[in-house]
């Protein structure tokens, strides 16, 4: 049973960027991974979908 007072730690691996992560984790307290988030992020912020439509068909 938690306390409250314990500080747990955890291995995260995701697309989703860090600061979409904490965002998450501030706004709502938790973290709920998405493909499709991460991939609109990512092409919003870089412009580029070569590689998002390389690695997708591994994750179907």
């Amino acid at each position: 049973m938690l306390t409250g007072k314990e500080i747990l730690l955890l291995d995260l691996y995701s697309f989703q960027r860090w600061p979409d992560v904490r965002a998450a984790f501030d706004r709502f307290g938790s973290y709920t991974p998405s493909w499709s988030a991460a991939r609109r992020q990512a092409v919003a912020d870089d412009g580029d979908t070569d590689w998002w439509n390389a690695i997708s068909p591994a994750y179907r």
